[in-house]
């Protein structure tokens, strides 16, 4: 059914007439991915055994590695070549080329075996999605529009972020006295806030994801806009990232499935993120092209060994049915960390400066002296790399 969506929100998509049908189509893509990888992460738990998830859940992250890097390379292309329309059409044969392994190779979980239709619709914590919902929109609205739709001290910003607090408030209140839910059925399981390692593991996947998307999002940002170059080179733009990324997710699982050490690899991911991150902050319209991919690379290093770890360890650390909770747990972490804080908030930093200066109108297939002279830190100007 989440396949089905999505492939249907991909055609409303591609045929969309208007903005207004393209939104529709992208919420209904959300809503069919969202459901696909929360599927992987349940089915993952429920079928492999505590020593082989760890690999399992690599091999989550290197099909979103693959995606980042073929995404931006064919969509770039198909805007470029032929119509940006495609880069939607074409998850319809990716559908169909993987429809065999939905209907013929996925195993059968049943985890209420002879539950009507009714009894599952009871589980659902109905209220608390709502306010949840709710709480992201207020705060998705409010940074996507502060600074450019409206000032950041106007009454609608304000009133957002006011909105937003309160059914938070809401939400955990809903939460702590189940209203409307019970406490295995209710959205956010509570009683993981009490164990201070999954407070952390909640906190690590935060930074972790912030970290891959903030990469994901600015570096495409920085040579289509500072450089000029095309869709298609943004894109390929990512490689040296994306790759490192991939390679220390597939190793990190492989080494946790083997050793069982995991505390190394939280080490280490902070520690080459802290170092791919200040060594990109150094760079500016000058710096070559070789050292951009180099810090890349230290970046994707870090963001890599961290993005999946917390999720082969929470499963380690809650037993039993409580594992189907962990999924729970990780959704609103997923949404806060990856779509909201990170891509979001980067985009609104970006907008609040970049397209107010007349340099940054048009697109230039080269890199214009002129444009660069003019966005040049006058501090840094002169500065040889």
């Amino acid at each position: 059914m989440c396949v089905t969506l999505f492939e249907a929100g991909s055609v409303l998509c591609g045929g969309a007439p208007s903005m207004n049908a393209f939104i529709v189509g992208r919420v209904i893509c959300g809503l069919g991915g969202a459901g696909m990888y929360t599927g992987v992460m349940v089915l993952l738990t429920v079928t492999t055994l505590e020593h082989e998830r760890p690999a399992y859940f690599s091999l989550t992250g290197v099909t979103f590695g693959v995606g980042t890097v073929l995404g931006p390379l064919i969509g770039g292309a198909f805007t470029d070549k032929v119509s940006w329309r495609w880069a939607f059409y074409i998850n319809l044969c990716v559908g169909a080329a993987a429809a065999p392994v939905y209907v013929f190779l996925l195993p059968s979980a049943e985890p209420r075996p002879g539950a009507s239709f009714k009894d599952r619709i009871k589980q659902i914590d109905f209220l608390g999605t709502i306010l949840l919902a709710g709480f992201f929109v207020s705060l998705l609205m409010a940074i996507s529009f502060g600074g450019i739709v409206y000032s950041w001290s106007s009454g609608s910003i304000i009133a957002l972020f006011v909105v937003g607090g309160i059914l938070l408030i809401f939400f955990f209140l809903q939460q702590s006295y189940n209203v409307l839910t019970t406490p295995e059925t209710r959205l956010f399981p509570l009683q993981f806030l009490r164990s201070r390692t999954m407070v952390i593991l909640f906190l690590e996947e935060c930074a972790a994801a912030t970290a891959v998307f903030i990469a994901i999002y600015f570096i495409p940002l920085y040579f289509q806009l500072v450089l000029g170059k095309s869709a298609l080179g943004a894109g390929v733009s990512l490689l040296a990232f994306i790759c490192a990324d991939t390679a220390m997710c597939v190793l990190n699982g492989i080494l946790l499935g083997k050793f069982g050490y995991y505390m190394p690899c939280f080490i280490g991911a902070g520690a080459f993120v802290v170092i791919g991150s200040a060594l990109m902050y150094t760079v500016n319209e000058t710096t070559h092209f070789a050292k951009i991919y180099g810090y890349s690379i230290l970046y994707g290093i870090g963001a890599g060994a961290g993005i999946q770890m917390p999720f082969s360890v929470a499963v380690t650390k809650v037993k039993g049915c409580s594992t189907k909770l962990f999924t729970s747990l990780q959704l609103p972490n997923i949404l806060s960390g990856r779509v909201g804080l990170s891509s979001r908030l980067s985009s609104r930093v970006v907008g609040s400066s970049f397209p107010t200066r007349p340099e940054f109108s048009g697109s230039t297939s080269q890199p214009d002296p002129d444009r660069i002279q003019k966005i040049s830190n006058p501090t840094r100007r002169g500065q040889s790399r």
